[in-house]
């Protein structure tokens, strides 16, 4: 019994360490103007085909937005990242927005994937509207934000 307790732990633990190691990767930059939402062209890297969805790239794109930004290029506006910093007691909300709730914020916009092999990695293209008034209400409404003007 304490054996079988043992391996059920070893492998949980395994499980918690292959998602920490899960890392995005990913470019974004700006592919046009659209009112409350940022249009973004991303391109994923992923390590096997089956990795290869919309989903990726949607995390990826909302991920860029909270912490990266993205450069403006033809007659688009560049964008800082909205989160430089954000408190460890709101690490839980930023993982599950970005793990779980992406769907929520980040739509593809009917241009369908582009996928490239690049050596061992595939780069997976796409266009992506965020929803930018959503998310910046909903990061306010967690205290993660402060409201504009104030």
């Amino acid at each position: 019994m304490r054996c079988l307790i043992l391996i059920v732990f070893i492998s949980f633990v395994s499980v918690i360490t292959a998602k920490e190691k899960e890392t995005l990767m990913y470019e974004i930059s700006c592919a046009g103007n659209a009112a409350g939402y940022y249009v973004v062209e991303v391109s994923a890297y992923v390590s096997k085909m089956q990795e290869i969805s919309d989903d990726v790239v949607k995390k990826c794109a909302l991920h860029g937005v909270l912490f990266k930004g993205f450069s403006g290029e033809n007659g688009c506006h560049s964008q800082k990242q909205l989160l430089t910093s954000y408190d460890i007691k709101h690490s839980a909300f930023i993982d599950k927005l970005i793990s779980l709730e992406y769907g929520k914020y980040a739509e593809t916009i009917g241009i369908p994937l582009k996928v490239i092999k690049q050596a061992k990695r595939y780069k997976v293209t796409t266009v992506i509207q965020v929803a930018k008034d959503l998310l910046r209400k909903d990061l306010e409404k967690a205290g993660i934000i402060r409201k504009l003007g104030f």
